[in-house]
């Protein structure tokens, strides 16, 4: 549980329970759903080497 300060409008926030949300809580000032930075599943994203890829395709021709 955390006490959370909202970003845009300064209300404070109690017990809110972050790890559960993945870090969103909504400003009840503004009705907004936000997300704090840090919180949430990191995702590994696989990166693809383009000119392995076209080496692979041209010999494949």
């Amino acid at each position: 549980m955390a006490d959370i300060v909202c970003p845009l409008c300064g209300t404070t926030y109690k017990g809110l329970n972050l790890d559960e949300t993945n870090g969103w809580f909504i400003c009840t000032k503004y009705n907004i759903d936000l997300c704090l930075p840090g919180y949430g599943k990191k995702v590994k994203i696989p990166l693809v080497n383009f000119s392995k890829n076209k080496e692979a395709n041209q010999s494949q021709r």
